[in-house]
């Protein structure tokens, strides 16, 4: 008999207003429950939350780096919403920024950023 615990967790995802009330939620048992989509696990979860959202109403959507992607974010401008949120220095698919070395420099709140207004 082993003495370790079965590791048994849940994710639970949430689609809520600047009010903070739900209004979708996703709950999954493990990633193996999860259908594969063209983006990310997290890009993936952020299109199911946005099936029952109307596009192209003014909705901003903001998530944290663990959704974010650079291709999410052109798809959902595509679609009809704008988005903002922090991405990975590992997903920026070619986008230039300054090295991590080289901002650690400045005063810890300082940020690179840029703006693609083509789309």
């Amino acid at each position: 008999m082993t003495t370790q615990a079965a590791q048994v967790g849940f994710e639970v995802f949430t689609r809520a207003g600047n009010c903070g009330s739900s209004y979708d939620i996703e709950i999954c048992q493990s990633r193996e429950t999860v259908e594969a989509g063209p983006f990310s696990l997290g890009g993936d979860v952020v299109m199911r939350l946005l099936r029952s959202l109307e596009p192209k109403l003014g909705h901003k959507i903001v998530f944290d780096n663990l959704f974010s992607t650079v291709d999410l974010v052109f798809h959902l401008k595509e679609i009809g919403y704008d988005c903002v949120g922090t991405i990975h220095q590992n997903r920026l698919s070619g986008c230039e920024l300054m090295e991590e070395k080289e901002l650690k420099r400045f005063r810890p709140e300082h940020v690179d950023w840029r703006v693609e207004k083509s789309t």
